[in-house]
């Protein structure tokens, strides 16, 4: 089985499993990767929350934590829709409309949506490190990861080409690397398949993941 990253809406910012009148939601998984989409809808009012995989992977780790990212809803979802909008300019300059993907990607997360979003990366992390202070500071990169994300996507102008001006400039860095984000996006066919850019993450929608919390309440 390929280890994943997942996303969930929840009812509560930060939650447990078994909570009164809690409601999660399964959005998406994603094989080995976090795509942008994931980080970009986690980035409203983003913070370190505990997992709802705790249970699962308490014995793979030492220490007593496993860390997920919670985030608003609608922010990220707004920030989401945005962004989008300003890479599709760029799509239908190479021939290549995502046009069909942001519209099932908005009616997907409009069927699904709650008050915040989960983003769930221990199944990933757990390949690199097993000491719950590491998996902390990693929850902690992504978290920072979310947060450029969301200075980047607010300070883009609502006239397109004058955004996609200012989204060939924007500097980010992840994991410790800077580079200029909108280099390693892929701007064509490879857009969600290739393992030399980011992920946007805009053709995996799914209610039935692997590890589902479906009417966990």
């Amino acid at each position: 089985m390929a280890n994943r990253s997942y996303l969930y809406s929840t009812s509560q910012q930060s939650c447990l499993l078994g909570e009164n009148n809690l409601v999660i939601k399964d959005l998406s998984e994603w094989n080995y990767d976090i795509p942008l989409s994931y980080f970009i809808l986690v980035s409203g009012n983003s913070t370190l929350c505990p997992s709802l995989l705790t249970d699962t992977f308490k014995e793979s780790i030492a220490g007593d934590h496993v860390f997920a990212l919670s985030g608003d809803f609608n922010i990220g979802y707004a920030r989401l829709v945005k962004f989008l909008s300003t890479l599709d300019v760029l799509f239908s300059k190479n021939e290549k409309s995502i046009k069909t993907e942001i519209q099932n990607t908005q009616s997907f997360l409009q069927q699904y949506k709650n008050n915040y979003i989960y983003l769930e990366t221990i199944e990933l992390d757990v390949m690199g490190f097993d000491e719950s202070e590491q998996l902390k500071a990693q929850t902690l990169e992504y978290l920072d990861f979310a947060k450029q994300l969301a200075n980047i996507i607010d300070s883009l102008p609502d006239n397109k080409n004058e955004a996609i001006e200012l989204l060939a400039k924007a500097k980010i860095t992840y994991l410790g690397n800077e580079a200029l984000l909108l280099d390693n996006i892929c701007i064509d066919h490879n857009y969600d398949c290739s393992d030399k850019c980011f992920l946007l993450g805009i053709t995996e929608w799914t209610n039935n993941l692997y590890f589902t919390l479906n009417s966990k309440n």
